[in-house]
């Protein structure tokens, strides 16, 4: 059993989706953090033109596992995204998942 998880989300211009993203990430996460996993969201905005990092700042405050967003300065694509997020991201399991994906829990 991993005793952390880190999903990485890379993200550009999706305002509308990566909320509800976010949102089914944190009910999914709570079966795991429950017997003592930690799990960390990290999302990687690639230069996002429209409100998407507000709206992860927004669901970061409020969610009930940890979000830590990186933005990169000018947009370089999902692969390069992804990348900057996983230097930065400390679970012993990562999963990688794109933003307009929700989740089941």
């Amino acid at each position: 059993m991993f005793e952390s998880i880190s999903v990485i989300i890379p993200v550009r211009n999706r305002e509308k989706l990566i909320g509800p993203c976010l949102d089914y990430w944190f009910e999914a996460a709570r079966s795991v953090t429950n017997r003592g996993v930690f799990v960390e969201i990290v999302v990687a905005d690639d230069a996002s033109t429209d409100g998407t990092p507000q709206v992860v700042a927004e669901k970061a405050a409020s969610g009930t596992v940890p979000v830590r967003q990186v933005t990169l300065d000018s947009r370089q694509g999902p692969a390069r995204a992804r990348n900057a997020a996983l230097e930065r991201a400390s679970g012993q399991l990562v999963v990688f998942v794109d933003s307009d994906v929700i989740v089941s829990p």
